[in-house]
């Protein structure tokens, strides 16, 4: 949301009320505006992509749903990679079990 300029602190803040509202949680959220709006709530916050992935890559993700919201400036086409990776490490080791 890099292109909403002066509003984009705003319209960070509306996605955080909704993601509140309606009971999510294990919410990761990335960028320089979700981490300052983001400050008083649980969710896992990171200022950017490389924060995140180092991150992710240390904690077991089972059993979730992963839904990525961004702009191409935050450059999260890096994850989806990670994601695919850490998916088929887990069910191929299903096999070798």
């Amino acid at each position: 949301m890099f292109e909403l300029g002066r509003t984009s602190e705003k319209e960070h803040l509306k996605i955080i009320r909704f993601l509140q509202e309606y009971g999510f949680q294990n919410v990761f959220l990335i960028g320089k505006y979700f981490h300052m709006v983001s400050k008083n709530t649980n969710y896992k916050r990171f200022e950017n992509t490389d924060e995140f992935i180092t991150y992710v890559k240390s904690v077991k993700i089972v059993d979730c749903y992963i839904l990525i919201k961004g702009s191409r400036g935050m450059l999260l086409e890096k994850n989806h990679k990670l994601f695919i990776n850490i998916y088929l490490e887990k069910y191929l080791s299903l096999f070798n079990s």
